[in-house]
């Protein structure tokens, strides 16, 4: 499998020519899955709505009338423990004709995994190491890490405030910044720009990743579109 960035939008936006496009829709929903979808777009569900083991059967019949020509079928199912949605998606992928990445946490010990964005504080390789041997799909998305460095150790958190400036760092595939709020208090602030994207996803490929995909708001916010091609794009 040739290796793809998708940008993922609601199924009644538009985007613009010569993207590949992931449809975002919750299955779960009355009326939530789409009555069929472009050949070669990449079908994203959700858990917005929580999984009711009763309509089981009709959404797979459902999504294996729609996802034939899909490259993929990626559950960015972000509520834990759900109950019997573990066993769902075992029938999923047992029903449809094309490969189905769950996240971890229901993703079983093999078959392919869908993967949470990489905070920018931590290297690619680490990241993706336990997942070699499987197809790997990633969630890409313009990550804002911050660290806090004090005399008891380091703590971390995202932010959704956006870097501007500051020092690239090739290995991380990021910027940073460094501020001393304190005197006995550090803080580095890393993010990921447009470029620092691109650069990720030139990489991305050489560690077992097959495919990325983005809410495309968020990375034609921060440049990612308007970088050099898209990987599997036709611009």
């Amino acid at each position: 499998m040739d290796f793809s960035v998708y940008l993922a939008m609601a199924p009644e936006q538009v985007l613009p020519e010569g993207l590949r496009k992931a449809f975002l829709f919750c299955p779960f929903e009355e009326n939530g899955i789409p009555e069929s979808l472009p050949v070669g777009c990449l079908p994203v569900l959700t858990d917005r709505t929580p999984f009711a083991q009763g309509n089981a059967r009709y959404i797979i019949d459902c999504l294996s009338a729609i996802a034939s020509g899909s490259p993929a079928v990626l559950l960015d199912f972000q509520r834990k423990g759900q109950m019997g949605l573990r066993e769902f998606v075992q029938k999923l992928r047992s029903s449809l004709s094309c490969p189905v990445a769950a996240p971890p946490e229901y993703a079983g010990p093999a078959g392919p995994v869908f993967l949470p964005p990489i905070p920018p504080d931590v290297m690619p390789e680490e990241a993706l190491a336990p997942w070699q041997g499987r197809q790997i799909w990633l969630d890409l998305a313009p990550s804002v890490q911050k660290l806090t460095l004090t005399a008891a150790g380091c703590s971390s958190s995202e932010t959704a405030e956006m870097g501007t400036g500051g020092f690239p760092d090739a290995a991380l595939f990021c910027h940073y910044r460094l501020e001393t709020i304190q005197e006995d208090r550090v803080q580095f602030t890393l993010w990921r720009t447009g470029e620092d994207l691109s650069a990720l996803t030139a990489r991305l490929p050489e560690l077992g990743v097959c495919g990325c995909v983005g809410l495309y708001p968020e990375l034609n916010a921060c440049g990612f579109v308007k970088a050099p091609p898209l990987p599997g794009s036709d611009r």
